[in-house]
């Protein structure tokens, strides 16, 4: 089937939860960990809008609306579609192009939009190319379930949280459980993602975290943003 994008609310809930967790493992990395201030950094929330930007050129944006529409648009450096006559919003319709996309782009970037997404009527749509658009490129991480469990399993080994035997192709826990990684990888595709599926985070972590995913409305219980159509 190729490359296939799931249910909006999933890949925000992702989207989110991969922050998180890439905050919490990389403190050596640009991450201030210590005063919560990693959370949000790569994936950034804002009402119903939620971007993604890895600072070298790649990013997108995810906007929920009421009404079950939403819209994901950005680049990726590697795409063919640059210098062509390819319009992204060709057959887009009115409810679409009547978003400014560049008022959404990082200001550490510039160019061309490459690839837009809008979900409408229960799946996805999109103006056609055989070119690469470079979606599959920036969404890879979080686009595929089997994709997504596995970064969390890599940031997880890349902060000693576990440890991967690579002959038995097994997992055993260093201080983390990988049984409660796999939770939360589950609990992130259902949406029923709570506080105690984030146990392992260090306590000085963890009043951020959980701002976070709220304001999300990814955590239990908390409202999901979305943002008025104009």
């Amino acid at each position: 089937m190729g490359f296939q994008l799931p249910h909006p609310e999933v890949l925000w809930a992702r989207m989110t939860v991969f922050d998180v967790i890439t905050s919490a493992t990389h403190a050596d990395e640009d991450y201030r960990v210590g005063s919560g201030e990693g959370i949000g950094q790569s994936a950034t929330v804002a009402g119903g809008r939620l971007s993604y930007d890895d600072r070298e050129g790649n990013w997108y944006t995810l906007i929920r609306y009421s009404g079950d529409r939403a819209l994901l648009f950005g680049t990726d450096e590697d795409n063919k579609v640059a210098g062509t006559a390819y319009d992204p919003l060709a057959t887009a319709p009115a409810w679409v192009r009547s978003v400014e996309l560049t008022a959404y782009r990082p200001r550490t970037t510039d160019g061309p939009i490459s690839f837009v997404r809008w979900w409408e009527h229960g799946r996805w749509h999109d103006t056609p190319t055989d070119l690469d658009d470079g979606l599959e490129m920036s969404l890879s991480a979080a686009a595929d379930r089997a994709d997504f469990t596995g970064n969390i399993m890599s940031a997880a080994i890349h902060a000693k949280w576990v440890e991967m035997d690579y002959e038995a192709g097994k997992l055993s826990g260093l201080t983390v459980d990988p049984n409660a990684l796999n939770a939360l990888c589950e609990a992130t595709e259902t949406g029923t993602v709570s506080k105690a599926h984030l146990y392992f985070l260090a306590p000085d972590l963890t009043a951020a975290a959980f701002a976070y995913l709220s304001s999300a409305g990814v955590l239990t219980g908390t409202e999901k943003p979305t943002e008025p159509l104009s």
